[in-house]
């Protein structure tokens, strides 16, 4: 929708005419270009909103690239709305830099979180946090998605989120990944087999246990993945 101010008008419109609730609205700074920011911000402008929240990113960046703080620091200026910040905020220190850059008391977190679910909590994330943490996604992913090989596809994104907190994560990611395809080629020739629940399960342990320390038993537990035993299902 950003793609088309003028649809972005007319759905606002309607939507606050006929809403009974206080809305807030999250939005990006333009579709392809930063340069679509104030003809954007000035829709907003239009309707009461009660939170804007802006990630300070493209449409087509997805999360690529660093955030435009010029553009959100263009929203602090020109807002007539309240103003929440999202995007990249990854530990406590990031969110009060934006509060003491833009006067902004208000963020979204999301990856942050994910990668260090004890962020916010006294004293950080610590190796039994986050163990808990993917320990119940997982067992919530299989449940819900059928089988552990499902879930550990789920949990790429996860994992995707948690290697900056690992030396040398990239690399090991990039092993993980692989390991990955290679366990769907293996299950597409072999759909009578199954992953063991031991095996993974195993994985999701060792892999996440050397968090802030080394990467030892990551990179075992890669290596387990990648000769990891099938069994008839």
């Amino acid at each position: 929708i950003l793609r088309d101010l003028q649809v972005l008008d007319e759905f606002l419109d309607a939507i606050f005419y006929k809403a009974p609730l206080p809305i807030s609205i999250k939005t990006r700074i333009g579709y392809s270009s930063s340069e679509e920011l104030p003809a954007l911000l000035e829709i907003y402008n239009k309707y009461p909103i009660k939170e804007l929240t802006v990630h300070p990113r493209v449409r087509e960046a997805f999360y690529k690239g660093a955030v435009d703080m010029e553009a959100f620091r263009y929203c602090v200026a020109n807002s007539k709305n309240p103003l929440c910040y999202n995007g990249d905020i990854c530990t406590v220190s990031d969110a009060e830099r934006i509060r003491e850059e833009f006067g902004i008391n208000t963020v979204m977190i999301g990856r942050g979180l994910i990668a260090d679910p004890g962020m916010l909590l006294p004293g950080g994330t610590d190796k039994q946090t986050l163990l808990d943490f993917t320990d119940e996604l997982m067992a919530e992913y299989t449940e819900i998605f059928g089988s552990v090989r499902n879930a550990m596809f789920r949990m790429k994104e996860n994992w995707g989120y948690l290697k900056r907190h690992f030396d040398g994560g990239d690399k090991l990611f990039k092993k993980l990944r692989k390991m990955l395809w290679s366990v769907s080629a293996k299950r597409s020739t072999v759909p009578s087999r199954r992953i063991t629940a031991s095996a993974s399960y195993s994985c999701i342990r060792f892999k996440f246990s050397p968090l802030f320390q080394n990467v030892s038993k990551w990179k075992s537990a890669a290596n387990m993945m990648l000769d990891c035993t099938f069994e008839d299902a």
